[in-house]
């Protein structure tokens, strides 16, 4: 069963930086967020990125930046691109907020130059990166910030961000119950209303939305991977309403439940 788990933790690796270089490839991956800033840059090809509630459409040399505990995924596309991402020790004396796209000529020949290196990986290959991952961080904290943050409002960002990820942690842990707004909205410690748009505004959900989602993703990977049947797929993934589960699910994957897991098993 698929298992979506909307905090990454993002594995430690021989680099503080992580880099991904993918030549055309498929450019979908599933709603996540961490405290790492993360860049998207696109060599050639197209793409459809979701940061929140912002569909945003990309395209050859354009950088998409994911700022820290931002929820983002990427939706649709097929594409040549590098993914960089970054730990928060880059950017802790930096409390500021990247704009979301950059098209910058200065941007794309420094990723092109990542590329290059990474492809040849030469002694100490690791100081270039390095010496790269700098010279960006300066160039777009000096011409591409949206907002400088000071210090009590990155305190009070983060303070929110971390209530809102108890409730997220606490719908993935329960999915299959019976979840009410207001007991979400009492593990945040905040007032019904005020959480319902804390949350909409994270995630670019509403609450109900993010439940049904997140059940529907469960019975998706339950129909390709288990002989349960429809009625019981419903009922293990928290729907009391077999119908009503499979309308939902036939206008989210287009597919009746019964088409979606024949469809895995057609020539």
């Amino acid at each position: 069963m698929n298992d979506i788990n909307l905090y990454e933790q993002i594995p430690k690796d021989d680099l503080p930086v992580r880099l991904h270089y993918h030549d055309s490839c498929d450019y979908t991956y599933p709603a996540h967020w961490h405290e790492h800033t993360e860049f998207h840059f696109i060599f050639s090809g197209c793409a459809v990125l979701r940061c929140g509630d912002e569909y945003i459409n990309l395209s050859s040399k354009d950088c998409a930046i994911i700022n820290s505990n931002e929820l983002h995924e990427c939706v649709s596309g097929k594409c040549s691109y590098i993914c960089m991402i970054l730990p928060p020790s880059f950017l802790e004396s930096e409390h500021v907020i990247f704009e979301r796209i950059v098209h910058d000529d200065a941007i794309s020949k420094i990723f092109a130059d990542m590329v290059h290196i990474l492809k040849n990986k030469k002694d100490r290959y690791d100081l270039h990166i390095h010496g790269l991952v700098y010279i960006l961080l300066s160039y777009l904290l000096s011409s591409h910030v949206r907002k400088a943050l000071t210090e009590n409002e990155y305190i009070t960002r983060t303070k929110k961000l971390d209530s809102i990820n108890i409730s997220i942690k606490y719908i993935n842990e329960h999915f299959t119950d019976d979840i009410m707004l207001d007991e979400l909205a009492r593990c945040s410690h905040m007032s019904s209303g005020h959480f319902s748009r804390m949350f909409k505004a994270v995630t670019g959900k509403t609450v109900k939305q993010y439940i049904n989602e997140l059940r529907l993703s469960k019975a998706a990977g339950l129909l390709k991977n288990t002989d349960m049947t429809v009625t019981e797929t419903a009922i293990y993934c928290g729907f009391s309403d077999s119908n009503y589960f499979s309308r939902l699910f036939k206008r989210t994957y287009d597919k009746t439940p019964c088409e979606y897991r024949n469809s895995f098993f057609m020539n």
